[in-house]
């Protein structure tokens, strides 16, 4: 199809006559991007303001991942729902709306940034978070001390009968070939009678007895360490600040929106004008 064709479809948009009508309609089409722009100014202003509050924790000897699950748990959320009064709500749809809580790729640190109708909302959630999350922590450190005693208690059970089995058999083998006491308490195999079934007890007896006391060693260990937290929390930085600055709504970003709104709005009206002066149905 050649230029000319195409210039003499009545179906073709000619761009010099579309903004002539652009033109002559210029104080709808003005009218029409600040009506749009001052209701989106409108809605900016009116709409709920949203504040934050931040603070960022190490934790150690847990996992990030295991950290984070712990603190998205019903035992820490559902305490901080109760004391802002959130009934109704499941403690899904609450973290969703009032809370982030990631870590930092590669570390071992948690950030927690929590949202409220007010700053001091938004900091006393986060204070909160962090409060029960400490008391979750140290049920969790009662939890695995008693879990590791438990362990332990019951190995060491198992290592003393089998360290008691092992001497028995000895000394009973020992009377049953005459051989001194002194050889079947000894430790040193090299000064054995060359009995080869002598030195087996020996060695059975001599395994069994360092079992046991390593298994004692480490449950006194973690006796001790039940004075200690098996996982820490410290923060990093500024603590939980509390920020006067609302991050939602961003008035720029609606009163832009109601800008560019209004101008598709606009040039849709335009383009209509247009089609009706010039009699084209751009539809078909």
């Amino acid at each position: 199809m050649s230029v000319d064709n195409v210039q003499d479809n009545e179906d073709v948009i000619d761009l010099r006559k579309f903004f002539k009508v652009i033109m002559e309609k210029r104080k709808i089409f003005v009218a029409i991007i600040i009506l749009c722009t001052f209701i989106a100014t409108i809605v900016a202003f009116v709409m709920p303001k949203t504040y934050q509050s931040n603070t960022t924790i190490r934790i150690k000897t847990l996992t990030a991942a295991k950290g984070i699950e712990l603190m998205k748990s019903a035992e820490v959320i559902e305490p901080v729902m109760d004391e802002l009064n959130l009934s109704g709500i499941s403690t899904a749809k609450f973290i969703s709306s009032n809370l982030s809580i990631v870590n930092p790729r590669n570390t071992d640190l948690i950030s927690v940034t929590a949202y409220g109708k007010t700053p001091e909302e938004a900091q006393a959630i986060v204070k909160a978070v962090l409060d029960n999350y400490a008391v979750a922590i140290d049920e969790y450190n009662e939890d695995q001390n008693a879990s590791t005693l438990d362990y332990l208690n019951e190995y060491m059970a198992e290592a003393e009968k089998e360290m008691k089995e092992a001497e028995n058999k000895l000394i009973a083998y020992q009377e049953q070939k005459g051989i001194p006491l002194a050889y079947a308490i000894s430790s040193d195999i090299d000064n054995m009678p060359m009995d080869a079934d002598f030195i087996r007890l020996s060695r059975d007896r001599r395994i069994a007895t360092e079992r046991y006391l390593q298994l004692m060693r480490n449950y006194e260990n973690a006796k001790v360490g039940e004075i200690q937290k098996a996982v820490e929390i410290s923060t990093v930085g500024e603590a939980n600040t509390l920020d006067e600055t609302p991050v939602k709504p961003n008035k720029k970003i609606i009163i832009a929106i109601g800008f560019v709104l209004g101008v598709m709005i606009s040039l849709g009206y335009s383009l209509f004008a247009y089609c009706r002066k010039y009699g084209i149905n751009i539809l078909n």
